[in-house]
This record gives structure tokens, C-alpha cells and sequence, in this order.
């Protein structure tokens, strides 16, 4: 079964690199490239007077990053006889293989053979696992490590292993260097020495006094100890004599990189995206790059700055956790769009399923302490990078590959509990538990409105959320209290106590689900926003009315703006009316679309995505005549036109946003201010800098990139209507299942002669 295995992950693997395998030098796979140039160039000199000077250059500027991808890089290169991306992709196949086969062993060892063969072919054929092998990035290497490190340390559970806990150690060490995973090693012998203690209290051959089992624990750890050693201690002593700093990262602490800005979701993804306190120097890199400082990430004290914001607003910075995990659960990670042969339609469905079973593996540790401890802290160590940073392949790929062992570990119970049942017997537990999920989720806000009109859509939500929240819960308890009975009514394992954990277990993993859910839907702002597709002929009508007696300002002017996306293909122009008169043309599929362009590192990866400009949502812009807000009201009305060059060809859409009538503010400040005013949340309609609302992060994790923002607006109302066959109907503002109302994200921005923001409406 292992060789078949492993046979299954090099094919897979094998056929990704040939047939869909980019092997872009983008992002951190440029600098990875560039320090293996570096260490090339020191080994080619190897014997020289220049060799030192080089190979401290390499090594120096390799920390950042991690040096041991850029090492394996340099190897290939050297045999291969120059550089050769093939190659290099075509021995991470290999090694990924590798990784798989290792991953089967830890699982069937850990947790027995059903859950080794589980977790063998999830991590198979996962894709983003899959993706490793064909990405430039160090996960061609470090997961290869991982599970080496995790396999021996979960052997080296045997008191006897001794050697295990040594070279588990050794594997640990060299994963270490990668920086972000620096504590992973004490997290690791935490694992280890949780893992002795309970086989001690299991009744384990470790008796005797407390001094007599403290010493048998050093000693049993001793060996993993010495096998970091091996590795720290020379990389200790080199950081301290040839560069002056005897410290295991010298770019600083890992988080130091990682200032999060605490907001609500989508308001902050990454440091570039998130402002820094001013006591830290700057409000924000890409504000201080614009204004000309000098100045780099490891100059910011981001680890204090993020300690002191999670201390101010600690409930917004477990929002911006749980947004992660929500928008990890939602699709698996692929930055270049690609799909690997056989295993690419299985991504999505293959993510999610994972994702659960590895939180229903967590919650059965108990079933099999030990090595779940272990692997646990592992998990932690190598996620501490996603929790405390962005979603990111580098980031995901670690902690799936741990899930992997606790979902073969779910699997595993649940078919060894299932036999204690009879083929008879009723299977109505799970039976609701998955249908009461599936229907709180499906009875959203929109099926809520149609059903009660009177209902106001924050209410909806609220019902909906409480409504999930507790299926969840329930769900969770239904499982647990199902897999805790056997064949004949008596409690599994011969008594109570059994059946009490299993429904334990089910509750926790139903209550982290509904944590999960319901913080989410507390802060995110992401509820309240829809989508109705325009086809030719059809139109989004918006009719803003202005405050009393406003005039514009002398040197004004104004654009409209909305957010909306469309089909590549150029069989349409969408159209922008004010007033029954027509301001703009917009050009096929939006190829002539105003002035708002999203930053050039998003334009770049969107073409790495095979993406066309329309495919990606975002904010049109287009000038507007002063005249025409001189009425006290405008009507604004986007809608498509058929271009004869393309017709017939292929469908022709485009769709825009809207939201359901803003919530109050979320406290009394805001509440105070604004009395009377209304409110915009959604995607950030205005940026005093170029790209300042743009996060590229958030771009290739769920495919939008602006940042959300709020924005009070200055006009007294908004009337949306959907102009369908010549008649508008303003009931429901989209075709989507249920009722949609509230307003179109279609915006008139007055900007004064210096570029400031006058008002928004």
C-alpha cells in the first residue's frame, strides 16, 4: 500500500510539472532564484580568495528567506550545468512523493493503518500539495522536512527510539532556518514531553519518585535536544563570529514582518495593507515609500506594535483570525490560476472536506494522546506564520499537510466505530446533523426577505447567524452522541465515561465551527453585499438625491464610480447614462474602463491567472460634467450594449454589486456623529495613493483586491431599480435566489482642485 502510494503522488506530481506547471519567477520565487545565483557563484569560486567573501554574502542574504531551498536550488543548478527550472521542478515531484509516502507512515503509526491510508492519498492528491512541486518556492523542500521531522518525532515516541528523537531533532533543526518557523523546535519538545507524560499516567513502565521520573523525562528527551544542537550550533556560532550577531534569525524576530493591522476583516491583510501606529515611525510602508523615506520592514518594531494593538482591541484581532481561517476554508490556495492534471476539479470539494475532518481529528486526540500532542504542537509551530500573517501558499500548505494526519485520524474512528453498529440500524443521527447544517445555510438573509419583506436585513442576518450557529453546535452533538453508542444500545468501551468524550469531542468541534461562523458574521461586512448580472438590454439604475441646497464647489469636478465585473470575451460595451444622457462608452469588455487601474503587481499576477481585465471586480471611473449635479438629484444607469463584431460567440454579461441598507455604526462615537447620516461599506471607492486600498494578498486568496473601507456619505437617499425587458423593477434588485434590496455600489465622488475628497455620494 506505501509504494502504491507513493506511486500515486509521483504520477500526479509527474504530470503537473509537465503539463500545467508554470515555474514563474514571481514574488518570493525571485529572491529564492537569486541567492541560489549567489551560492553558485560562491561554490564555482570554491578554492579562490573570493569563495569566503561570496559564500558569507550568499548566506547573509539568504536568512530572510530561509537558505535551505536556495542551497538544494544551487545543487541542481551545479549538476544540471547551469540553470534549469525543469530540473529543479522534476526533483520536487519526487520529493513531494517522498513527503506523501512519510505521511502515510506517521499517520498509520500514530494513528493506525485506515487513517495512514486516508491520509496518504488526501495528501496525494490535494492540489495545493500537489502545486508544491511545480512552485519555485521553498515548500519543494520544507515539507519534505516537515513530515520527515514529524514521522521521527512521532517514532521516537517509543521510550526506546532513541535515535528517532536524535534525528527528529536534526529534521526539526533544519526546517528551524526557514526564520518564520523558528519556534517550532520548543514547540516540538513540548510535544514530546506532553506525549511521555501521558503514557506515564496510562500506566506506562516509568514509576517511581517525582525526582526519579523528572530525570527519566530529561533523559528521554535528551536525544531530540542534542539533535537540534547539531543543527542550532553551528548556526548559532556562524550568526556570532562571522556576523557578528549570535541570534537564530538576524533579520530580527519572525513577526517582526508581520504587523497585521487588528481591524475588522478585509480591512487589513498584511502590513503593506494595514496602517502602523505613528510611535512606530510611519502610518503605513506604502505611504512612506510614496513620500520618498527610506525605509524597510525589519526598521519596524512590528512584533510590539502588534502586541500592543491586540491588547487594545483583542476582539477585533480574533476577527481578524477567524476571517483567515473563513477565508482559507472557502477555496484552496493557487496563485497562478493552474490546474494540475486529474486532481484540479477535486480542489475545492477535496480543501473543504479536509479542513473539517482535520478539526474532527483534533477533537478525538484523546483516542490517541500522544501522538496527537506531538503532531498538534508541530501544527502549531508551522502555523504561527498564517495566524500572525496572510493567506499565502507558503503559509497554507504547512498546516494542510499536518491536517492531513488528523483527518486519516477522523476517517479511522469513525470507520472503527461504525462496525459496533448493526447493518440495521437507523442512521438518523448523522442524517439531520448534515441536513440541519445544509438547510441554516442555505435560509440566508435573501430567502429570509422574501419570506418576511417586513424583516430589516441586519435582523435577517442576525436570525440567519444564530440559526447556523447553532445547527453547528447541534450538529457536532448529534455526531459525537451517534459514534459514542454501539450495536446493542450499550455505551462503546463498556461504559459512560466513553460515550461522555465522543459527545464531548462532537460538541467541541460543533462549538470552534460556530465560533468560527458567528465571529465572522459579527464583523465581517461581507453579508450584507449581492450581485445582479446585467445581460443586453438590461440595466442597473440608481437615483441619488443630493442634500438640500448643495452647490459644488468652485473648481470641481466629479466622476462616477461603481464596482462591477464582466465576461472577457468582447461581445459587449457597458454603457454609463446621467440624466438619460449617455457619458461614457466603456469599450469591449470593459477595455476602455476610466481611469481606476488597480496597482501593477496585481495587473501582473491577474495575467498569470490568464485574466482579462474584466474578470477581475473592481471600480470604474468615469468624468462627470458639474452640470450634471445641479438638479438636487441624479440618475445614473449602467447597462450593456451588444457589440455586432462579437455576437453569437459567447455569453455576454456583466455583473454589478450592491448592499443591503448599511447597519447602524458598531459604537457610540460613530453613533453620535453620525446621526442622520448614512454609511458605505464595501470595497474602498477612493485612495489619496495609488494602490493604498489594493492588497495583493487578498487579491490571489479570494480573487478581489481592495481593501474594505467605510465611508459616510454625504446624500440624502438612493433608489435602486433593475431595469429588465424596458421595466424597472425596484422590489428586488437582483435575479439571485431570494430578495435583494438596498442600493447599487454606483457612486458620484466630488474631488477638489488638489485631488481631496469633498463628498461622496
Amino acid at each position: 500500500m506505501s509504494l502504491a502510494i507513493f506511486l500515486i503522488a509521483l504520477v500526479v506530481r509527474v504530470l503537473h510539472v509537465r503539463l500545467s506547471a508554470r515555474l514563474l519567477l514571481a514574488d518570493d520565487a525571485v529572491f529564492f532564484e537569486q541567492h541560489a545565483q549567489a551560492f553558485v557563484a560562491a561554490w564555482r569560486h570554491l578554492g579562490s580568495a573570493e569563495f569566503g567573501q561570496l559564500l558569507k554574502q550568499a548566506v547573509d542574504d539568504a536568512s530572510l528567506q530561509g537558505i535551505v531551498y536556495p542551497l538544494m536550488l544551487s545543487a541542481v543548478y551545479l549538476a544540471a550545468g547551469g540553470v534549469d527550472h525543469g530540473a529543479a521542478a522534476l526533483l520536487q515531484a519526487v520529493l513531494g512523493a517522498a513527503m506523501v509516502w512519510l505521511t502515510f507512515l506517521t499517520a498509520r503509526r500514530a494513528f493506525g493503518t485506515a487513517a495512514g491510508v486516508t491520509a496518504g492519498l488526501l495528501a496525494a492528491l490535494y492540489p495545493p500539495l500537489v502545486l508544491t512541486a511545480g512552485l519555485l518556492l521553498a515548500e519543494g523542500v520544507l515539507a519534505l522536512l516537515q513530515s520527515l521531522g514529524c514521522y521521527l518525532l512521532v517514532r521516537g515516541l517509543d521510550p526506546q527510539a532513541r535515535t528517532s528523537r536524535l534525528l527528529g531533532g536534526v529534521a526539526v533543526g533544519v526546517l528551524m532556518l526557514r526564520p518564520a518557523f523558528q519556534y517550532v523546535g520548543v514547540l516540538c519538545l513540548v510535544g514530546l514531553a506532553l506525549g511521555w507524560v501521558v503514557t506515564w499516567r496510562r500506566g506506562g513502565d516509568v514509576g517511581g519518585s517525582a525526582r526519579a521520573r523528572g530525570s527519566q523525562l530529561v533523559g528521554y528527551c535528551a536525544p531530540y535536544v542534542v539533535g537540534l544542537l547539531i543543527v542550532a550550533g553551528p548556526w548559532l556560532t556562524v550568526n556570532g563570529v562571522v556576523y557578528g550577531k549570535a541570534v537564530w534569525s538576524r533579520t530580527g524576530d519572525a513577526w517582526q514582518q508581520v504587523y497585521w493591522g487588528i481591524y475588522p476583516p478585509n480591512r487589513g491583510w498584511w502590513p503593506p495593507d494595514s496602517p502602523v501606529p505613528p510611535k512606530y515611525g510611519v502610518e503605513s510602508l506604502p505611504n512612506a515609500w510614496a513620500a520618498g523615506r527610506q525605509i524597510q520592514p525589519r526598521d519596524l518594531d512590528y512584533l510590539e506594535a502588534a502586541v500592543n494593538q491586540v491588547r487594545a482591541t483583542p476582539l477585533q484581532a480574533m476577527a481578524t483570525e477567524v476571517n483567515k481561517l473563513y477565508q482559507g476554508f472557502l477555496s484552496p490556495f493557487n496563485t497562478y490560476a493552474e490546474q494540475p492534471p486529474l486532481v484540479a476539479p477535486l480542489a475545492t470539494p477535496l480543501h473543504r472536506l479536509l479542513a473539517l475532518l482535520g478539526l474532527g481529528g483534533l477533537a478525538l486526540w484523546w483516542r490517541r494522546p500522544a501522538p496527537a500532542l506531538v503532531v498538534a504542537l508541530l501544527t502549531l509551530g508551522v502555523s504561527l506564520p498564517f495566524l500572525v500573517s496572510h493567506i499565502d501558499v507558503r503559509y497554507t500548505v504547512p498546516a494542510a499537510l499536518s491536517a492531513t494526519l488528523f483527518a486519516g485520524h477522523a476517517v479511522a474512528e469513525l470507520v472503527r466505530r461504525t462496525r459496533y453498529m448493526g447493518r440495521a440500524r437507523a442512521y438518523l443521527a448523522p442524517v439531520l446533523a448534515v441536513c440541519g447544517v445544509c438547510a441554516a445555510v442555505a435560509i440566508g438573509v435573501p430567502v429570509l426577505l422574501a419570506a418576511l419583506p417586513s424583516l430589516a436585513p441586519l435582523a435577517a442576518h442576525r436570525i440567519h447567524s444564530a440559526a447556523v450557529c447553532g445547527a453547528l453546535v447541534t450538529a457536532g452533538w448529534l455526531v459525537g452522541d451517534w459514534l459514542g453508542e454501539a450495536q446493542d444500545g450499550t455505551r462503546a468501551g463498556g461504559g459512560g465515561g466513553v460515550a461522555r468524550d465522543w459527545r464531548l469531542s462532537g460538541v467541541f468541534t460543533g462549538a470552534v465551527l460556530a465560533l468560527v461562523a458567528g465571529i465572522q458574521a459579527l464583523y465581517s461586512g461581507q453579508w450584507h453585499e449581492w450581485s445582479a448580472t446585467l445581460r443586453p438590454g438590461e440595466a442597473a439604475r440608481q437615483r441619488i438625491v443630493l442634500p438640500a441646497g448643495w452647490t459644488p464647489p468652485p473648481d470641481a469636478r466629479a466622476e462616477v464610480r461603481f464596482y462591477a465585473q464582466g465576461a472577457r470575451a468582447q461581445t459587449y460595451v457597458p454603457v454609463v447614462s446621467v440624466n438619460g444622457r449617455v457619458v461614457a462608452e466603456l469599450g469591449p469588455a470593459f477595455a476602455h474602463g476610466g481611469p481606476l487601474r488597480f496597482e501593477e503587481r496585481i495587473m501582473v499576477t491577474a495575467s498569470q491567472q490568464g485574466k482579462a481585465r474584466a474578470d477581475v471586480p473592481q471600480w470604474y471611473g468615469v468624468p462627470l460634467e458639474m452640470e450634471a449635479l445641479s438638479g438636487g438629484a441624479v440618475e445614473i444607469e449602467v447597462s450593456l450594449r451588444p457589440e455586432p463584431a462579437g455576437a453569437g460567440r459567447e455569453p455576454t454579461w456583466a455583473r454589478i454589486w450592491g448592499d443591503y441598507p448599511s447597519p447602524a455604526p458598531d459604537n457610540r462615537r460613530e453613533q453620535a456623529v453620525q446621526v442622520g447620516r448614512r454609511m458605505y461599506e464595501g470595497p474602498a471607492f477612493h485612495s489619496r495613493i495609488h494602490g493604498a486600498d489594493d492588497s495583493f494578498h487578498k487579491f490571489v486568496a479570494t480573487g478581489h483586491s481592495r481593501l474594505w473601507r467605510r465611508v459616510v456619505l454625504d446624500s440624502r437617499e438612493a433608489t435602486a431599480a433593475l431595469v429588465r425587458s424596458g421595466t424597472a423593477q425596484d422590489g428586488d434588485l437582483s435575479d439571485a435566489d431570494g430578495r435583494q434590496t438596498g442600493e447599487f455600489r454606483i457612486r458620484v465622488l466630488v474631488f477638489g482642485p488638489t485631488g481631496d475628497l469633498l463628498a461622496a455620494f
